[in-house]
């Protein structure tokens, strides 16, 4: 799309008139351009000043239309966060067993989106494109099609960086319509390879031991926490308070 295209749909997609598909397609151009991004929170900012604050232009008959879309301050934060691994967790504890010490769910802002590079000279993979649109779905509040977009990729055609990529995607979309199984399967698998970014290792196994104890396997949770620890990943601290706290509940 041109960027005059891209504007338009911009205004589009605040009144509420895009498509599932559409939206998709500009959550793209986001991940590609933050410049982009940022015209979007700007317009998106500018209607809130107009339309919820009762700012005006001396025009008595001025009125923006109540848009139709969802917007809520997390999809501002995942999109600027999209490859920053790192997020606060919050713990659940109304519930009961080893299931209330996991984390609820995790955030958006850690899946891994594909570079794309923008000058006329690059080439860029289906694959790429769709790993990026699959991350847009996601965004926009859609996980279960994201999920079933990687899933549908041809392993055959992914690149071992993609391969890694749509592995860690999967399992926190996994984990994130309740399929722990799923999740911790991917992680594991994950884990378990070689020349694996540590950032990635290290986020894998903080996310395997919660799929463990949304699983209510707590010897294996218990045995992930451990190597959290004793290996200081980033999740250590984290991973003291949960084993802290299983061992209080036995």
């Amino acid at each position: 799309m041109t960027e005059k295209q891209i504007n338009e749909q911009i205004t589009l997609y605040i009144k509420g008139e895009l498509s599932e598909e559409e939206e998709d397609l500009l959550w793209v151009e986001f991940l590609n351009d933050k410049r982009l991004f940022k015209k979007f929170q700007t317009e998106l900012n500018l209607y809130d000043l107009f339309q919820n604050k009762n700012f005006s232009l001396n025009e008595s008959d001025y009125r923006v239309e109540e848009p139709r879309g969802r917007y809520t301050p997390f999809y501002y934060t995942a999109a600027a966060a999209l490859l920053l691994i790192c997020s606060l967790y919050l713990y659940n504890v109304t519930g009961s067993g080893t299931e209330a010490l996991a984390i609820d769910s995790i955030e958006l802002s850690e899946m891994l989106g594909s570079n794309i590079y923008r000058d006329d000279e690059s080439t860029v993979s289906e694959t790429d494109r769709e790993i990026n649109r699959a991350l847009a779905a996601a965004l926009n509040g859609d996980t279960e099609r994201a999920y079933t977009i990687l899933t549908s990729l041809p392993a055959e055609q992914l690149s071992s960086a993609n391969s890694l990529q749509i592995m860690f995607n999967k399992g926190i979309l996994a984990y994130n319509i309740g399929n722990y199984d799923n999740s911790a399967s991917y992680f594991s698998e994950l884990t378990s390879l070689e020349d694996v970014p540590g950032y990635m290792t290290e986020s894998a196994n903080w996310f395997k031991a919660n799929s463990f104890l949304k699983l209510g396997e707590s010897g294996k949770a218990e045995t992930v926490l451990h190597l959290i620890i004793d290996q200081n990943q980033i999740h250590s601290e984290d991973a003291k308070t949960v084993l802290k706290r299983l061992n209080e509940s036995k």
